[in-house]
């Protein structure tokens, strides 16, 4: 079954044995997520909440939501950083672009979501530095960090173990020194968006390496 409707976020309700998904895009919801969300519905796979207007903080409770496979809380109000201690072993698609969500990203990032295949955290207020540890998302074809307040260096190591990785956004950041060599190890690279950043140096020979790639 799909949940689906409009008005405000009572979510903790229902019968959770016959519940597959909630799959609420656009429906002008308002207010916060309940705590118990994923007490009452512990075997949802889908959280699809994009285009509301709710707000307020990412229940850590949704760790107990063992089976979420993708959470999609883009175009929100949400203000309190995502699941930042949340083990979801099972996560492939985390997307809250368009937020106020603020903070840095979790250096386990990579240890708590290992099957993670699309990182979406663009169009938000995140700040400080990218851990070395994001090389290990070696499943991740997505990683969108555009118009946040990144600052410091792009890990040096961030293309090591990506050879699935389609699309790299890093523009309207605060990133500095190099653009990192080892971006020109992701095979697949199709997109790389660098614009609005004060790197120091000109684009990496190494980036030649990929003919498809488009760099932005």
């Amino acid at each position: 079954m799909v949940l689906a409707w409009a008005g405000t976020s009572d979510m903790s309700s229902g019968n959770s044995s016959l519940l597959d998904e909630i799959v609420l895009r656009g429906n002008e919801l308002y207010g916060s997520l309940p705590d118990d969300l994923c007490f009452s519905h512990p075997n949802l796979p889908q959280l699809n909440l994009q285009s509301n207007k709710l707000s307020g903080q990412i229940p850590f409770s949704l760790s107990h939501c063992s089976a979420l496979y993708l959470i999609n809380l883009c175009a929100n109000n949400f203000t309190e950083r995502p699941l930042a201690s949340a083990n979801l072993s099972a996560l492939k698609f985390l997307a809250v672009y368009k937020n106020g969500l603020s903070g840095s990203l979790p250096q386990d990032l990579c240890y708590r979501y290992p099957n993670q295949k699309l990182l979406n955290v663009g169009n938000n207020q995140f700040h400080g530095s990218i851990h070395t540890s994001i090389s290990r998302c070696s499943a991740l074809n997505t990683i969108e960090l555009g118009y946040n307040k990144f600052t410091g260096s792009a890990p040096d190591n961030i293309g090591r173990n990506m050879t699935k990785l389609r699309h790299l956004v890093l523009g309207r950041n605060d990133f500095t020194g190099n653009i990192p060599r080892s971006i020109g190890n992701m095979s697949s690279l199709l997109i790389l968006t660098l614009t609005r950043n004060p790197f120091s140096a000109r684009n990496p020979a190494e980036l030649a390496q990929i003919p498809q790639l488009e760099v932005i």
